[in-house]
């Protein structure tokens, strides 16, 4: 039974290492009041340097399209072992296209985004990072606390007149 812990902590962290993560927002992030269509900050990190950044959005049909590109930095900070870049893109302008109404509008809106970095999808947290991050844990740790059972789908909302 050790054995198939170890493993799967392994494995885990192995998952982490491999996709990096979206920091800011988190999945279900409530990100401003409607009708604003802009995200003030999308970031993350991501296991290697210099690497392409890409965010999906999903369309009315539902499928995923790229909305926006930036890079990985090329110098890294050390977390539990490993290099980590860090990447970030400022007031995303995500189309009204992406958005869809809660509640027929009355409670804002949300749109559904994926991040790529590199060829795989990241990592996405259910909560904020600050919250969640705590430099003592390994990856394992990191990966069991924090990640979103959505990912690597992350939603973010507005809040409406009525309600949020």
């Amino acid at each position: 039974m050790k054995g198939v812990v170890l493993l799967s902590m392994v494995l885990i962290a192995g998952v982490v290492l491999a996709t990096g993560c979206v920091a800011t927002p988190h999945d279900g992030a409530i990100i401003a009041n409607y009708p604003t269509t802009v995200i003030p900050s999308l970031n993350g990190f991501g296991p290697n340097p210099s690497e392409t950044v890409t965010v999906y959005a999903r369309n009315g049909s539902g499928v995923f399209e790229a909305v926006a590109t930036t890079t990985t930095s090329s110098t890294g900070l050390t977390w539990s072992g490993d290099q980590w870049y860090y990447w970030n893109i400022s007031n995303l302008d995500l189309d009204s296209a992406y958005w869809e109404p809660k509640y027929g509008g009355a409670c804002g809106a949300k749109a559904t985004l994926k991040v790529q970095i590199g060829s795989v999808y990241t990592m996405t947290l259910k909560e904020p990072f600050s919250q969640c991050f705590d430099p003592d844990m390994d990856l394992a740790e990191f990966y069991e606390e924090c990640h979103s059972e959505n990912m690597p789908e992350l939603m973010v909302q507005t809040c409406g007149a009525l309600c949020c």
